[in-house]
């Protein structure tokens, strides 16, 4: 539906103070069927600013130009044309009363998207504007099945009934044999009834919405004091949601997970609605539950928190959630390029934390890590794939344990717009490296032949007595289990429920020996028989059997804690080394003999970095960084404490 009016195309004014003023835009009442007619206003952002609403919603093409009149739809601002979207014209026929006008602060309307320099300072007020609104309306989109354009009165959506009604009974609090939209066979996988089947569709296409997958729409939602969402003709309260994803969470993980869990068919519908459940949407409820109790986030933290939401543009992936971070000396600054805001960001929130803690993580899992200086984790700078982020969390919350630099401070500096001065400790060199343990994908074959080929680098004899030395009180094998396992262990691990990491303890000792043991005497019976299994776990938890086949139990064979799980997966692109004075340790799979392992100043965990070429005598030495890294007996400060500050030297991070 068009304008039926052929006015101007609407051009924006200045506004005097962007750092301090926004624009309001009332959207007049109107029937379906009329035009869209708006009237936008400037106003000081401050206890004078009249009451207004927001909208959370997905912008649509990527190379839509806003305010654009040629574009498909068009609203009047003003007495003047504006071109916005399809799905925010849609939003706005929704949101728009028949009664009364109502006062809202939209975004592609309420900025000038075309001039950099008032986007920066509005994107920079946005968490404010979001926190001080009277509510959000949060748009999942129309339903485009409906009779859209052949309807004076707004037409109801079938699909978005469906999928709220499902929500409800999700959220309900009973056990699933309690629910009405299950089939209760025993023995087989949790389908949903004949009826119920429509609602599980409706309720999948809800959550596969790309509103789910876009990085701004997370302090859209976490801020104001009230959401309420919207899906076609529907509406309801954000708690629709929320009571669903706690319910299903509760019954998954905790009373109903022997029942539940073996019963959810990969491939099934309902299956594909709790993950959906237990990802997209816990990924933003939980960071309004940390908003609402005051608990602290960190920018790596959100950052990892959102590792699979979207941005067009890249730099959003921090200036999206930068109203929910705590760190607020980070502007957007939409002039400069994407390396140089990346490098920026980080140093700021580097000085924020106090910490070198925002340069961890791996470095693999990106594409984008040419693109950017080497010392920022490219994780933090690009969209992963689902799937990832508790994987990234428990990584990150280990390496906070850690306190290789013990109290001191990071001394940074940016030269050049992306290089990072710093101060480091060079430690040791990598003399002897392994083969690269890919612990995403693995065989069994290859589990049994990574580990083996490491127990013998590290030199725990030969194959005849290997077993002997792994039994042993040896500190060479204590040094090696314990380097497998980052010296630490996670405890409580069940499902998404745990306590944290520890340091292992004794009775680990024997656990992973025992563990240790029963690979290399697989190792040796196959060796012996010629016999090597091909067959790819369906998981890593499930595959144990295939690995270990005398274990016939593998919760009763660690009983304290997973540590076959806890290996395979952070050993995952993984390269165990020795250094040229003997120590044993964990570098990324980029690292080559020769690299170097250093503790900036500020690090709770040492880096591996690489010599670059040389400049100048009188210049810092040059690095390129391969990434953090697990190396035995420093990694709680025993290479720093006791020695003085003329220990560190200023390096030039690349």
């Amino acid at each position: 539906m068009q304008s039926s009016k052929a006015w101007p195309r609407y051009e924006y004014k200045a506004l005097e103070r962007p750092g301090s003023q926004i624009r309001i835009v009332t959207i007049c009442t109107g029937k379906w069927h009329e035009d869209i007619v708006c009237i936008m206003r400037d106003y000081e952002f401050d206890a004078t600013t009249p009451p207004y609403e927001t909208l959370s919603y997905v912008w649509g093409d990527p190379l839509y130009v806003w305010g654009d009149s040629t574009n498909a739809r068009v609203v009047e601002v003003n007495k003047k044309s504006f071109g916005v979207t399809d799905n925010l014209f849609y939003a706005m026929r929704r949101i728009r009363e028949v009664g009364r006008p109502r006062d809202f602060w939209i975004d592609a309307l309420c900025i000038n998207q075309k001039d950099a320099e008032e986007k920066s300072r509005q994107v920079e007020m946005m968490g404010l504007i979001f926190k001080k609104c009277q509510q959000v309306f949060c748009w999942l989109g129309e339903d485009l099945t409906a009779k859209l354009e052949d309807s004076s009165i707004p037409p109801e959506s079938l699909k978005a009934q469906h999928a709220f009604e499902l929500l409800r009974i999700l959220g309900s609090y009973r056990h699933e044999q309690a629910m009405s939209v299950f089939m209760l066979k025993k023995g087989s996988c949790l389908t949903p009834t004949e009826q119920a089947t429509p609602l599980f569709d409706a309720l999948v296409h809800l959550l596969e919405l790309q509103w789910w997958y876009r990085v701004w729409v997370v302090q859209e939602f976490s801020l104001p004091p009230r959401v309420t969402f919207i899906y076609a003709s529907e509406r309801a309260p954000h708690t629709l949601f929320t009571a669903a994803f706690d319910n299903i969470w509760f019954h998954v993980h905790k009373c109903c997970r022997a029942d539940i869990s073996p019963r959810l068919d990969d491939d099934s519908i309902v299956n594909k609605a709790v993950v959906l459940l237990l990802t997209t949407v816990r990924s933003i409820t939980t960071i309004r539950d940390d908003v609402d109790n005051n608990r602290h986030l960190s920018l790596k933290r959100l950052r990892i928190r959102l590792c699979s939401s979207q941005a067009t543009d890249r730099r959003d992936l921090f200036y999206a959630v930068n109203g929910l971070s705590q760190n607020t000396s980070i502007r957007p600054d939409y002039t400069v390029s994407i390396r140089t805001a990346h490098a920026r960001i980080i140093l700021e929130e580097i000085k924020s934390s106090r910490s070198l803690l925002v340069l961890t993580g791996p470095r693999h899992l990106a594409s984008s890590h040419r693109e950017l200086p080497s010392w920022i984790a490219p994780t933090d700078c690009e969209t992963l794939p689902p799937g990832w982020t508790t994987a990234l969390e428990r990584m990150f919350e280990r390496t906070t344990t850690y306190r290789a630099s013990t109290h001191h401070d990071p001394d940074v500096k940016l030269v050049e717009n992306e290089h990072l001065i710093t101060k480091s400790l060079d430690v040791d060199k990598i003399k002897h490296l392994s083969i690269a343990f890919i612990g995403s994908d693995p065989t069994p074959a290859s589990i049994r032949q990574t580990l083996a080929q490491w127990i013998d680098m590290a030199g725990l004899a030969d194959a005849s007595s290997r077993l002997n030395k792994l039994a042993s009180t040896d500190s060479r094998s204590n040094t090696f289990w314990r380097t497998l396992l980052f010296d630490r262990v996670l405890l409580s691990d069940r499902g998404t429920a745990w306590d944290g990491w520890f340091e292992p303890s004794a009775d680990h000792d024997v656990e992973m020996k025992t563990f240790l043991s029963s690979i290399i005497h697989e190792q040796l019976a196959r060796r012996e028989h010629g016999v090597e299994t091909e067959a790819r776990p369906d998981c890593i938890g499930k595959g144990v059997a295939q690995v270990l086949p005398h274990a016939q139990n593998q919760e009763t064979l660690f009983p304290k804690f997973w540590s076959w799980k806890q290996a395979f997966t952070h050993l995952d692109h993984r390269k165990l080394f020795i250094t040229e004075q003997g120590a044993l340790g964990l570098a990324p799979s980029m690292a080559e003999v020769g690299d170097e392992v250093h503790v900036p100043k500020g690090s709770p965990a040492p880096f591996v970095l690489r010599p670059a070429a040389k400049g100048r005598s009188n210049s810092p030495r040059k690095y390129t960084v391969i990434g953090d890294c697990y190396l035995h007996g420093i990694m709680d400060g025993e290479s720093v404490e006791g020695r003085g500050p003329e220990m560190w030297e200023t390096i030039e991070l690349l």
